[in-house]
């Protein structure tokens, strides 16, 4: 645009004009970033047991704030969430937890 006004040999405060509307029109029209979330262990495998009941995919990402790709992974990582979570239960591991990493090192 501004570049455009300068060939036609337009003001200086012409084509500085029609880039501020252009950078303002630019940022309005831009989608902001959604805030990124991760859920815990526990919620995950809440979201599974309502899978199990029928609760659809769609309305588990509204309640949870998630895409429905993420909802699409947990189900698709449900075994693998199932024997984490008993193999800490059986050591005593946190609920709360938000990973499935462990530690490289053991004592």
């Amino acid at each position: 645009c501004a570049i455009d006004l300068a060939r036609r040999r337009y003001s200086f405060a012409t084509a500085y004009f029609c880039l501020c509307v252009y950078n303002t029109v630019l940022f309005f029209t831009m989608a902001s970033k959604r805030k990124r979330v991760v859920l815990s262990l526990a919620d995950k495998l809440k979201i599974i047991e309502q899978l199990d009941k029928g609760v659809t995919g769609k309305k588990l990402s509204e309640i949870y704030g998630v895409g429905q790709a993420t909802i699409c992974d947990i189900k698709n990582s449900k075994s693998t969430l199932l024997n984490f979570v008993s193999v800490l239960e059986n050591e005593d591991g946190s609920s709360s937890r938000k990973t499935m990493k462990t530690a490289t090192k053991k004592n």
